[in-house]
């Protein structure tokens, strides 16, 4: 099985095909795990105009989420050290 090198455009669909996917308004939340991760796989597929099996956008999407959460704590430390009259 050959690992697929994620780009920042891979990443972008990946994002897409979660949101998309989770705010679907005629399934809503009562879609079980596995058929939320399928058709994130099966969007993703799509968006990328390629015959993908076993995308594993799930692990990446969590990669991805990890991340966004780290830079956010970081950030938000950043944000408490600046004194009054100090800019960016």
């Amino acid at each position: 099985m050959v690992r697929r090198k994620w780009t920042p455009c891979d990443d972008e669909v990946v994002i897409s095909a979660w949101l998309n996917t989770s705010k679907d308004p005629i399934v809503g939340n009562s879609m079980k795990l596995r058929t939320f991760w399928k058709r994130v796989d099966e969007f993703f597929a799509a968006m990328m105009n390629e015959k993908i099996e076993n995308v594993h956008c799930k692990q990446r999407w969590h990669r991805i989420n990890d991340q966004t959460n780290k830079f956010c704590v970081a950030f938000a430390a950043a944000e408490r050290q600046a004194t009054s009259g100090q800019c960016d």
